[in-house]
């Protein structure tokens, strides 16, 4: 059997949407475990209609969606367990499939397709292929939790779980356990998930934060770095498989909006565009006013070196251009073109000082 679980908490635009596709499955044998986390904005009333209708609901004081589905966990009884998001939904014969998927019991955690489904339209998430995959081989959405069924005893015998208070990343932080645990899983071809991206409140669309990311980086390789002191040879192998995903995961287009793929502890890098000559002594103290009172990560020079100054990084730049303007913003694209530089980053002039500590 199957354990659907759907933490709730103030979806009620979209509850109905995905509580009615679970109820016109296909296969009607699943149990559908609703945990409404203190909703107050009238998905209680939602969530009672469906209860009614053979669906187990638990009222829970708002604690978030990790503690929700921790305790979803704990009530569910199938042998299998998969969440579903209150503002997603299935495709008709999800839950049939997954049965099939399941028969045999073979499988500690399985991972199928989903949709993307936005402004009227329904394009498929690329997937790898069917097969049995080792950590080593990547496969893509790795981090979410609910394009995945996973064995019960699996979890409870390795006790993973959501963490405690996580708001954001929680899914990442719970595969890196379970994958290490099981150093593998099954994809399937099928696309069961419909992923719609018409929330704008949900943390993975419309309220992600530098914060947020350098927040679960952190925990991430904290995680990681425990599991690998502990497990021996195969945790680390599976730890430095994880870290090579994350690492694909903040590449992403969400990610590098925010800066995040070359951020390195909440700090900008610093560009200055330096005149080819042998000293500089302007540059030497807007350097020096920079160490005292700016954060910053790393200081590029684009254009000339001084032969006295050692920046964290020179690109050598001709300026040869017939006109100063055109040497400028030949230096802007090549430093625009850097993936190494912080998508935003501070220009200097080497007449640029501060003046006072900026926070």
């Amino acid at each position: 059997m199957i354990s659907v679980i759907v933490p709730v908490y103030n979806k009620k635009p979209f509850l109905e949407r995905c509580l009615e596709s679970v109820y016109n499955q296909t296969d009607k044998t699943a149990e559908v475990i609703i945990v409404d986390d203190g909703s107050d904005d009238g998905s209680e009333k939602i969530c009672k209609k469906y209860e009614k209708l053979g669906f187990i609901l638990y009222r829970t004081k708002h604690k978030g969606v990790s503690e929700a589905r921790n305790y979803g966990m704990d009530k569910a009884s199938g042998d299998y367990v998969t969440f579903l998001d209150a503002d997603d939904a299935y495709e008709p014969d999800a839950l049939e499939t997954m049965a099939k998927m399941t028969a045999d019991g073979k499988y500690n955690i399985i991972q199928f397709g989903q949709y993307k489904m936005g402004n009227g339209t329904r394009a498929p998430h690329p997937q790898s292929e069917r097969g049995d995959y080792d950590l080593p081989k990547a496969v893509d959405y790795w981090e979410f939790t609910t394009n995945k069924l996973y064995k019960l005893d699996f979890l409870r015998k390795h006790k993973i779980r959501f963490i405690k208070g996580l708001q954001f990343g929680e899914d990442e932080m719970f595969n890196v356990e379970a994958f290490i645990a099981n150093h593998g899983l099954r994809q399937s071809a099928v696309r069961l998930y419909d992923h719609y991206l018409d929330d704008k409140q949900s943390l993975c669309r419309g309220g992600l934060n530098r914060e947020k990311l350098e927040a679960l980086d952190a925990m991430l390789r904290g995680r990681l770095a425990k599991l690998a002191k502990d497990g021996g040879r195969d945790w680390i192998d599976g730890a430095e498989w994880i870290v090579n995903q994350c690492r694909r995961h903040y590449k992403s287009p969400t990610f590098a909006r925010f800066g995040f793929k070359q951020r390195h502890c909440g700090k900008y890098d610093v560009v200055y565009f330096v005149k080819e000559c042998p000293h500089n002594e302007e540059l030497r103290y807007s350097l020096r006013s920079l160490a005292e009172n700016w954060k910053y990560r790393d200081v590029w020079f684009y254009g000339g070196c001084p032969v006295d100054m050692k920046p964290d990084h020179y690109v050598k730049c001709v300026q040869n251009a017939p006109r100063k303007w055109e040497n400028v913003r030949n230096m802007m694209v090549e430093v625009c073109k850097n993936d190494d530089i912080t998508e935003d980053f501070w220009l200097f002039n080497d007449d640029f000082f501060i003046l006072k500590p900026v926070d």
